[in-house]
């Protein structure tokens, strides 16, 4: 996925509430609806990948990982993986309607 600026978000078509941005860690950033995913990079492709789960599955952490969870909210009911110039990359699942908990993990290791 192509982002700029470093972000990308998890969000639905509401209008983004910029006020209620919550910079509390460096990997993920919640709002009321929505969140903004910091990359790490500013401006180029990064790789994407979701899964949809019934349980948490247990973290594995490596020397070259950053994991942050956080709970993301909807209202529109329809979450969706964009980063204002690719909109939900077929290869990623449908989020849930009212909202997801997502553990995020980037790797800081160049591949």
């Amino acid at each position: 996925m192509f982002v700029n600026e470093g972000v990308f978000g998890v969000s639905d078509d509401a209008q983004v509430p910029m006020e209620t941005v919550r910079w509390s860690n460096g990997l993920a950033a919640p709002m009321d609806h929505g969140a903004w995913i910091l990359t790490g990079i500013n401006t180029g492709h990064v790789r994407v990948t979701a899964q949809c789960l019934d349980v948490a599955p247990p973290v594995e952490v490596t020397d070259w990982e950053e994991i942050v969870e956080v709970s993301v909210r909807s209202i529109e009911g329809d979450l969706r993986i964009n980063s204002g110039y690719d909109i939900t990359p077929d290869d990623l699942p449908a989020l849930n309607p009212q909202g997801i908990r997502a553990r995020l993990v980037r790797s800081l290791q160049d591949d």
